[in-house]
This record gives structure tokens, C-alpha cells and sequence, in this order.
């Protein structure tokens, strides 16, 4: 019995020993893991996003990021070169795109001016240009010029109408003699070179010569024969124009028969363009051409 009882003091003292021991053991990481806490679970998302926002940061920051940007509106835009013009030759600069129409003002070789527009025809260009000295544009043919721009950027300017005017003269012929048995004698405004006692006006509008006026004159469209484009009557000087006209043919005639013509002209006859026929002249009117000195001669019977 006695040895039964050292025996159980043993086992209690042997097993006080090995808890105390177990205490004082250092801890060795053997225990199970404690359920994730939110601290590591916010530490290991967080490292993961700042490597790519690194290297996102390194791509969207090249030193160029300045050209994406758009222009401050302070900076000025290049503008491109103005449509200087600049004369090949000595050139003349015309109220109209074209020969026919009146001079105007010119470019000497070397000078330049800025053109403002154009007629549209790449195959005969002309340009509406400023000249320094001039209050108004002028046009000057592309031929003269040396320019380093397509015309075609220029805004197609309509160019002026023309013009057609002239007169009906009293065409005379001053005489003495002729009826009765008077040798005639011939005086000024009178044809020379005719057969003996023929008398005629020279056909040419003299000084001390006037015009008929309220003569009734026809613009007719094409070639002569052609009226009913337009119809004007001479003024006090026997002048007449139709003006606002575009470029092309037309006819320009009187019938001293007809529109009361007779009570001013007959009896007579034709002495300009032609001696005697009728009285119709064809003409070609260019663009923007003021054509003058359309005229008809026309002498009384007797010449005076």
C-alpha cells in the first residue's frame, strides 16, 4: 500500500513538472491559424494595386503629353500666305476681265498687289486686284503675271457689264450750184473724186456737223439682220447706248421708215457705215467692253 501511494505522489509530481515546463516552452508557431482578420485582407489588395498605378503613371506621363492638349485660344493659328500677284511684264489693269474693257491702271514689271478674286476660267484667268493708288479693284490678266497659288481659292467675282453707243449724225455736204444749169461747186463735208455734178457727204462726222435727234435705234441679239433685245432713241446730239450688256454679238440698226424715223430723216440717205443700203451694223461686244462710236451718217436729199 505504501508503495502504491509513492507511486501515485510520483505521477502528480511528474505531471506538475511537464505543465510547468510546457509554459515556459518558447511558442513555436504550431498552434492553427486564426481565421483572416480584415487587417490582411486590406494590406495585400493595397500592395497589388500600387505596382500597376506605378506603372500606369509612367506610361500616361511621356513629356509630350503637352501636344494632346488643345491650342489656348491666345496663341495665334498660322494664317496662309495672302494672294500676292506680281507683274511678269509692264501690264495694264482694266475696269473688266478683258481687252476690251476700259484701261484702269496698270503694274509696272516687279510690282505686286493683292488679288481679291477672279473670273473662273482656269484657260484665260483674270484678276481682281487692289492697286496702291487706285480707290477702286481692277482687273489684270493672268498672262502678266507670276502668282504661286491655285485661283481656285479666290471667290469668283461677276464682272461688269458692258456697254454699246454711238450716234446718227447729220452728215452734209456744203455746195453752191448744181440745178438749173449752175456748175456745182463744192464745198466742206463734201466726197471728193465723184463724177462731174455728183454731190455727196464725205461720210465722215465734221466739226460743224450735228445729230438727229429722236431717232429710234435697235438692239437685235446676233448678226445683223436682228432686233427685239432692246430699243433707245438718240438724244438732242443724236447720241444713243445700251448699256448692262454681257459679251456677245449683236445688231445694231434703224429703220428710217418706220417708228418716225421718216419725219426726221426723209428724204435721205445713208452716207456711214456704207453709201446708201440699210442701216445695220454687227458687233461683237467683249466682256465688260464699252463700245462707242457705233455711228450711222445720214444726209438730206439736197445735202444740206
Amino acid at each position: 500500500m505504501r508503495k502504491l501511494h509513492n507511486y501515485r505522489i510520483f505521477l502528480s509530481l511528474t505531471l506538475v513538472a511537464l505543465l510547468l515546463g510546457a509554459c515556459n516552452m518558447p511558442y513555436l508557431g504550431l498552434q492553427s491559424a486564426p481565421p483572416p482578420s480584415a487587417t490582411p485582407v486590406r494590406e495585400e489588395p493595397t500592395e497589388v494595386q500600387v505596382l500597376p498605378t506605378k506603372v500606369m503613371d509612367n506610361e500616361l506621363d511621356p513629356l509630350p503629353t503637352a501636344v494632346a492638349s488643345p491650342v489656348p485660344s491666345a496663341t495665334p493659328v498660322p494664317m496662309e500666305e495672302p494672294p500676292l500677284v506680281t507683274a511678269s511684264m509692264n501690264a495694264n489693269c482694266r475696269r473688266g476681265p478683258s481687252t476690251g474693257a476700259d484701261e484702269y491702271a496698270y503694274l509696272l514689271k516687279g510690282q505686286s498687289a493683292l488679288a481679291q478674286g477672279w473670273n473662273e476660267n482656269p484657260a484665260l484667268p483674270w484678276f481682281l486686284i487692289d492697286v496702291d493708288d487706285k480707290p477702286n479693284p481692277c482687273w489684270i490678266s493672268g498672262s502678266t503675271l507670276e502668282y504661286d497659288f491655285a485661283p481656285g481659292i479666290l471667290p469668283f467675282v461677276a464682272p461688269p457689264p458692258g456697254s454699246i453707243a454711238g450716234e446718227v449724225w447729220h452728215d452734209i455736204c456744203e455746195h453752191t450750184g448744181g440745178q438749173g444749169g449752175d456748175p456745182l461747186v463744192l464745198g466742206l463735208g463734201c466726197a471728193e473724186g465723184l463724177a462731174p455734178n455728183v454731190m455727196r457727204a464725205n461720210g465722215v462726222h465734221d466739226g460743224f456737223e450735228g445729230g438727229f435727234a429722236g431717232v429710234t435705234i435697235h438692239l437685235g441679239s446676233g448678226a445683223c439682220p436682228s432686233t427685239g433685245f432692246a430699243t433707245t432713241i438718240t438724244d438732242s446730239n443724236g447720241q444713243y447706248a445700251f448699256p448692262g450688256l454681257t459679251a456677245g454679238t449683236y445688231c445694231v440698226s434703224f429703220n428710217a421708215l418706220t417708228d418716225g424715223n421718216d419725219s426726221i430723216l426723209i428724204p435721205g440717205g445713208l452716207t456711214y457705215p456704207t453709201v446708201g443700203g440699210t442701216p445695220q451694223v454687227t458687233v461683237t461686244l467683249l466682256i465688260s467692253q464699252n463700245m462707242t462710236g457705233v455711228a450711222f451718217g445720214w444726209m438730206w436729199q439736197f445735202g444740206n
